[in-house]
């Protein structure tokens, strides 16, 4: 996942806006009443937001925009205003739709304004994954990825291939730490893609740092690389 350049500025908060949006049903009765029923609090929410650039800034962001994040095609990682206060928010430009214009030229050259709508991931505000209770795991080489998971001295052999990993929205698959629940710190995880590609045995006690974060599994590797 790329994030937005350092080099460049972040979003103004003037005209900074969000839109928060939970899946909903709504379902007319015929009493008059309406149900609603909560589906899932997954949706993105809506952002908007404004850039100000010079020349030279502009020209870097459009070249980000177009081959780094595929016309705004892809997810990336931005600091923005949240409920968490300004941290690393998991983002994405709605549509790659753009708004720019030509605010003055002065001496420093032309000053333009750049205005978007945003995508971002709720709970990725923490500066991480996609919240306290699970970790997202970058899909990088990964077709498919199980996770098998080694207890020593159990009565009972592990189930092959184990438990295979979804992705979410954003491309992550999704692993529950809850899926370690009771189980003893010396015990270990493999990941793997059921087709012979594998990490090497990972201990659960380093799982500690994982809620709440991305991280990347490597084949033939045993510690894993956080990406935020």
């Amino acid at each position: 996942m790329n994030d937005y350049p350092s080099t460049l500025p972040h979003p103004q908060q003037r005209g900074y806006s969000c839109k928060i949006r939970p899946n909903m049903i709504r379902t007319q009765m015929a009493d008059g009443h309406v149900r609603q029923r909560l589906v899932n609090t997954g949706a993105p929410h809506e952002l908007a937001v404004t850039f100000m650039f010079t020349q030279t800034q502009y020209q870097e962001f459009m070249a980000w925009y177009r081959n780094d994040i595929s016309s705004g095609q892809d997810w990336f990682r931005m600091k923005l205003l949240n409920e968490y206060g300004g941290t690393e928010s998991v983002c994405r430009i709605q549509n790659g739709e753009l708004s720019a214009s030509l605010n003055c030229v002065n001496g420093e050259g032309p000053l333009w304004s750049v205005q978007c709508r945003l995508d971002m991931e709720p709970g990725s505000g923490s500066g991480s994954g996609g919240g306290g209770d699970e970790v997202w795991i970058d899909p990088e080489g990964w077709d498919e990825l199980y996770a098998f998971i080694y207890v020593p001295y159990a009565d009972t052999e592990p189930s092959w291939p184990g438990v295979k990993l979804e992705k979410n929205s954003q491309g992550f698959y999704v692993l529950s730490m809850e899926l370690f629940s009771g189980i003893p710190c010396e015990s270990t995880v493999e990941f793997h893609n059921n087709h012979g590609k594998y990490t090497y045995s990972i201990y659960l006690f380093e799982a500690n740092d994982w809620p709440g974060r991305i991280i990347r599994v490597r084949e033939y590797e045993s510690e894993v690389e956080y990406v935020t």
